[in-house]
This record gives structure tokens, C-alpha cells and sequence, in this order.
């Protein structure tokens, strides 16, 4: 009798022993063992995965790979033999997988079906998962995750895909929730700088703006921070959709629903904007209001905060805090912002502040010694022989060996901007600082005087002498003029 003529019973007795290979041969001879061993060979691959317990926490491998390649019929026979629909699989064993070799990198450590489909924005595979019961919220109770699953939404939204996001929203999938990533969509899409998606977010599916994830912290905070090419028109849409800027500062509400202000007048979003932001981002909330001089002046107290501004922003952001009242008149009974600018070496700094008018008398005596500007910025050149000593004896950091390290496991969320883009910043990561003597030098073209003489009765040209000739020879010349 030939096999095709054994009874089934028989046939699955002889199947176990044989492997994937002789299988996928044997199922070829004819249509009738096709019927019999396709079915028995996705039931094989379902029942391997499962442990010891007979969990399917290592769900299939092949249920796997069919929704990483998109073979949809692949994982509708695997549904049909029982798959688990909301099967999960770490971003580790993907990895082990070599799922990767499709071109997968997954957004998070743990990951459903419903999680892969979406982040490869495969909306017909979307739909088959939906339809056999695919959890649009995750799985945060899931008794075999490590990890929270995210809703698949998630992953749309940060692979960007438009028309899967839309689809999961519309299928209930929840806009935040405390154990999202980042505390919801909106965060995300702020996160990626998508302003569509933030746009559709709140247009269609009328996300709230004014919700907060971390005690304190608004999507507005969020959005302020970002160096992103879309962030100044990402912050626009938000003030203009209803973003609440007095939250975001630091504000709250009274008993009425009015806002009022708490801790003295807070400007978060400027401290904000300054540290992480963009120029552009600056630009526009101190064009709208959002942040005033009234309540914050940088000339006057907030001295960690003004010494920040002058030894790491970039001119451009200087000039635009002087535009909008940040800075006022600059004279001895004030403050020192001068003096940060002369010891921080910002002669860009020092030069735009001399040429705004904002500088009242450079020859004040800003110290209790009686310094000057210029006393200070002298004694801040060292002699060359002093300098080269200093320079000899400084310590040297031997570079570390570059540890190899394989590639992650999950993809990264911040986008990786580009060095122009990053150009656009507030701050600057590395500040230009002039030699001290054009610190002399600008000083001196701006009126400084060289006979000033401070409470020991020495003029700054008196310590030039002691100090490299260049310096001496800019304050003699300058005496000349």
C-alpha cells in the first residue's frame, strides 16, 4: 500500500521524526498528503514555542517571520490553526531571529503582531490582526511580558504612518494612557517632530493639549525643547489650537478657572527654550507673549540662569533677549553681566552689547577692589612664558578605547538631526572664544579707560606691563589715539 493510501491516523504517526525540510518535500507528492501535513506543520510549529506550562510566551518563530515579511496568507493560516493573536516576542529574540536581516528594528522591547504590523504600517495585515482580536491597548498585564506592550498606535505613529494610525484611532486604540511611551500620542508625535500627525492627533481625534503626563510637565514643555526643523511650527499650532501657556510656565488655575501665576512669576518655557530649543522657537514666544521681561528680567537676580546665557547661547540669542527687554541698561549698580561676558571670553558677547547702547559707563568699578572691565580683561592675559608653563604642566585625559558594542535592540525615538538643523539652537555647543586680547581690545574701542586706576591706585596699563606685550602695545596705541 503506497503512503498516499494510508489512513490519516497513520500518516500523522510517521510525521514527528521527520524535519521541516522533509516535510515541506513531502507535502508536494500529492494534494492529499498537502491537506494532511500543511495543517500538522503549523500546529507543530505553534506547539514548540510554547513552554514548559504550555504558555505561549515564545509564540512561533514562523507566525513571527509571516508578519515581519507580510505574508498575510502565511499568518492567516497560522490564526486559523490557533495562533495567539496577541502572541509576544522581545526585541532580543527578534534579534536572535535575524528578523532583522527583513529590514525590522522594532520601536520597544516587547512586541505583539498588532505592534510589528503597524510599525511597518502594513494596514491589510492591520486589519486581518484587529479582526481576530488583536488588543489595540497593549498588554501591560500580560503574565509572561517583562515590559509593558505598547498600543500598536504607538508604533505607527513613531514609524509614521499616517493612514495605520488613523485606523487603530478609529478602532478605539486609547490617545494616552500612564504606561504609554511618553505618557500618549501627542508627547510621541512632539517627540518625533511630526507636525501631520500632530495635526490629525488633534484635528481629528481632538487630543488634549493641555494634558500632563508627569506632575508639572505639558506638551507645550515638550514641544519647547525640541531642536527639531519642525519645532517653532510645531509650538505655533499648539499656542494656536489652545496650548495653555501659563500651565506650561508655571502657572495654575483659581477656584474661578482664572489663571494666575505661582512662584513669583515662573518662566519655564523661556528657560526652557534656551537650553534646548531653537532659535526660532525663542523667537516665537517672545513675539507672542508667551514669556515676559516684566516678570523675569535676565539683568537683575537669576544670576546662574544670566551666566548660563552669556558664556553658552550664540549671539543670535543674545541679541534677541536684548530686542524684546531682557537686558537693560548695563551699569555698576545693576549687575555683571559684562564682567561674565569679559571672563567667559564672549567678545561677540561683549561687542553686541557695547554696540546695542545698553552699556552705560564702561570704566565703572564693578569689584569691591574697584576693578574695571578692563582691569579685569588685562589681568586675564598671562604673560607668554606663564602661559606656555600652565600649558605644560596641564593634564592630559588619554582617550578611551572605543568599546565595541553591537547594534541596539530597539530603535531610538529622538531622530538624529543633522548639523545644520542643530546649528538652529539656542545654545551652542561649542562656544567661540576670542583670545583675551581682543577682549582688550574691544574694550578699548569702545571707550574704556586705560588710567583708570582702581582702590590700589593701579590703571590697567600699569598691570599690561607685567603682562605679553601685545596687551601693552594695544593700551599705549590706544592712549596715543
Amino acid at each position: 500500500m503506497g503512503l498516499i493510501h494510508l489512513p490519516t491516523e497513520l500518516i500523522l504517526l510517521i510525521l514527528p521524526p521527520l524535519s521541516e525540510s522533509d516535510l515541506a518535500h513531502l507535502l508536494r507528492v500529492h494534494w492529499s498528503l498537502y491537506d494532511i501535513i500543511l495543517p500538522y506543520l503549523y500546529r507543530r510549529h505553534l506547539q514548540g514555542s510554547r513552554d514548559s506550562t504550555g504558555n505561549g510566551r515564545n509564540e512561533a518563530k514562523g507566525f513571527f517571520r509571516c508578519i515581519v515579511t507580510s505574508n498575510t496568507a502565511g499568518v492567516q493560516r497560522f490564526l486559523d490553526f490557533g495562533a495567539d493573536v496577541n502572541a509576544v516576542i522581545s526585541a532580543a529574540e527578534i534579534r536572535k531571529a535575524n528578523f532583522r536581516s527583513t529590514g525590522f528594528i522594532p520601536w520597544h522591547d516587547t512586541q505583539t503582531p498588532l505592534n510589528i504590523a503597524a510599525s511597518m504600517g502594513d494596514d491589510t495585515l492591520v486589519s486581518l490582526l484587529l479582526n481576530h482580536g488583536a488588543s489595540v491597548t497593549g498588554s501591560r498585564n500580560h503574565q509572561d511580558a517583562r515590559r509593558a506592550v505598547q498600543p500598536a498606535a504607538v508604533d505607527a505613529l513613531l514609524s509614521n504612518h499616517e493612514s495605520t494610525l488613523r485606523l487603530l484611532l478609529r478602532r478605539a486604540s486609547p490617545l494616552s494612557a500612564p504606561n504609554m511611551e511618553r505618557g500618549g500620542l501627542l508627547n510621541c508625535a512632539i517627540a518625533r517632530g511630526n507636525l501631520p500627525l500632530l495635526r490629525m492627533l488633534v484635528n481629528e481625534f481632538g487630543a488634549d493639549l493641555n494634558a500632563t503626563w508627569q506632575e508639572g510637565v505639558y506638551p507645550l514643555n515638550r514641544a519647547v525643547v525640541s531642536s527639531g526643523p519642525e519645532a517653532a511650527e510645531i509650538v505655533r499650532f499648539m499656542l494656536d489650537k489652545g496650548a495653555d501657556a501659563a500651565l506650561a510656565n508655571g502657572g495654575s488655575s483659581n477656584s474661578n478657572g482664572d489663571e494666575e501665576s505661582t512662584g513669583g512669576g515662573s518662566q519655564r518655557l523661556l528657560d526652557q527654550a534656551i537650553r534646548h530649543g531653537t532659535i526660532d522657537t525663542l523667537r516665537l514666544i517672545l513675539g507672542r507673549g508667551v514669556v515676559d521681561p516684566a516678570i523675569q528680567p535676565l539683568d537683575t537676580g537669576n544670576n546662574i540662569f544670566r551666566t548660563w546665557i552669556i558664556e553658552r547661547c550664540t549671539p543670535e540669542t543674545v541679541h534677541l533677549l536684548h530686542e524684546h527687554g531682557y537686558f537693560r541698561a548695563l551699569d555698576s549698580s545693576q549687575d555683571d553681566t559684562l564682567m561674565i561676558a569679559v571672563r567667559a571670553r564672549r567678545g561677540d558677547i561683549l561687542q553686541l552689547f557695547i554696540n546695542s547702547g545698553v552699556v552705560v559707563d564702561l570704566n565703572a568699578r564693578l569689584t569691591r577692589g574697584g576693578s574695571t572691565l578692563l582691569h579685569a580683561a588685562v589681568v586675564r592675559c598671562k604673560p607668554v612664558r606663564e602661559a606656555q608653563a600652565a600649558s605644560s604642566i596641564r593634564c592630559t585625559t588619554m582617550p578611551s578605547p572605543v568599546a565595541s558594542s553591537d547594534v541596539p535592540t530597539v530603535r531610538k525615538i529622538e531622530p538624529e538631526y543633522s548639523r545644520e538643523v542643530l546649528s538652529r539652537r539656542c545654545m551652542s555647543e561649542k562656544v567661540e572664544k576670542c583670545a583675551p586680547e581682543e577682549i582688550v581690545r574691544c574694550l578699548v574701542r569702545g571707550g574704556a579707560d586705560v588710567n583708570t586706576k582702581d582702590a590700589r591706585g593701579i590703571s590697567p596699563l600699569d598691570l599690561a606691563e607685567k603682562g605679553p606685550e601685545v596687551v601693552y602695545r594695544i593700551l599705549v596705541d590706544s592712549r596715543c589715539e
